[in-house]
């Protein structure tokens, strides 16, 4: 008997060991995602954008000082769209370091062991024949098992010289606007030009490019106080810069944040978004804990029940 109930504590005790173990593990990479993409070979860049907490969605460090409001669950999907382009063109710029990485093979690319969260998809543009394939970037909450179908839109490339126009849009903060504002614009992810736009030439710009590139626009510097979205219609960029209300005393100091997020209306499997992805690591460390009280009660009531009889 003595021996079984030694077996039966130092199995238990393992058991505890092993929990605790893989808690750092099961808590830095417990989603997954899968996107189907319909052309084969075609690379995705995943970037971790923000976490989820009780006052909304959090940037991280990479993503922290942009001033792009990122959507909730409820906010509308061109609203997710052009958090996702304007996002898309800062990484164009900036060059951060994708969380992860993969080409499309028999129709999907998947990432695992990932952290739950908001995430930003890129993927490759791909030229065949006189057509550019384009992928759309898209804003992603990750949690749990999560698919989504990203689609690419198409842009014939043709002979002649196209022409590119980036305009200016001011919502709200009348007092607190500049007199002009500077835009960088990148020619297949790599910057090409910066532009200055202010009241003398009508807060736009245009330009002229060789088919077959890929623009994108991203403004510099933006005026305290407002936030940006950039959203592209065919040759035309629109560069949105809304005034945020100044937050009341005890309201998240985080520029950005907002109520709780959800799941973007972008097609991708899930819920609605939990109140904050880290509160489920307690309870197998409870568990663990409770259990190994249990199995330490017991075999100080065998031995105290052997040391009776005994005596």
């Amino acid at each position: 008997m003595r021996n079984t109930n030694k077996r039966n504590l130092s199995a238990l005790l393992a058991l505890v060991l092993a929990l605790l173990l893989a808690l750092p593990a099961m808590a830095a990479g417990s989603a997954g995602l899968t996107i189907y993409h319909e052309r084969e070979n075609v690379r995705f860049d995943l970037y971790h954008v923000a976490v989820a907490s009780d006052s909304g969605w959090q940037p991280t460090d990479d993503f922290a000082a942009y001033p792009v409001t990122l959507p909730d669950e409820d906010s509308p999907a061109a609203d997710w769209r052009a958090a996702a382009e304007t996002l898309a063109a800062y990484v164009a710029q900036d060059a951060p370091t994708p969380a992860a990485s993969g080409r499309v093979a028999s129709g999907s690319v998947q990432f695992g062991a990932l952290e739950e969260g908001l995430y930003l998809a890129i993927g490759e543009t791909v030229q065949q024949n006189n057509t550019l394939y384009i992928p759309v970037p898209v804003l992603i909450h990750v949690h749990g098992d999560t698919a989504v179908t990203i689609k690419a839109e198409e842009t014939a490339v043709t002979p002649e010289p196209v022409e590119y126009t980036v305009a200016k849009v001011w919502q709200g903060g009348e007092n607190a606007r500049p007199l002009s504002v500077t835009v960088q614009l990148l020619c297949d992810g790599q910057p090409d030009r910066t532009v200055t736009l202010n009241a003398l030439n009508g807060w736009r710009y245009t330009w002229t490019s060789e088919p077959g590139h890929l623009w994108q626009v991203a403004e510099q510097n933006v005026p305290d106080g407002f936030a940006v979205a950039v959203e592209q219609d065919g040759l035309a960029f629109t560069v949105t810069n809304t005034w945020q209300e100044p937050q009341q005393p005890g309201s998240p100091d985080q520029p950005g944040s907002t109520p709780a997020p959800g799941t973007p209306p972008m097609g991708q499997a899930g819920g609605t978004l939990p109140q904050t992805g880290q509160l489920w690591w307690p309870v197998p460390l409870l568990l663990a804990l409770g259990m190994a009280c249990v199995g330490i009660g017991q075999f100080r009531a065998h031995r105290k029940h052997k040391h009776d009889h005994e005596a």
